[in-house]
């Protein structure tokens, strides 16, 4: 009787135990889900504040895209 009681217990404890690893699991990815959040609206306020000290030089045009260099295309693998 004490021993199945004791495996009761155990049981009880290992489940107990696998939550605890699952919310720690849970609470380190929101912590980097957050620090990545704050590194971004960092990343953005900085950037918002060199274009308000220089000025937008280009007006309200959008971004260019960026298309290569000219030497890469049509060159084919020389491999």
């Amino acid at each position: 009787m004490e021993k199945s009681l004791l495996r009761y217990d155990l049981g009880k404890l290992v489940v107990v135990i696998r939550h605890i690893n699952d919310i720690v699991h849970s609470l380190r990815l929101f912590q980097q889900i957050s620090q990545g959040k704050q590194f971004l609206l960092n990343l953005r306020t900085f950037k918002e504040k060199k274009l308000s000290v220089h000025g937008n030089r280009h007006g309200s045009s959008p971004p260019r895209m960026w298309r290569g260099s000219p030497n890469m295309a049509g060159n084919g693998d020389r491999n």
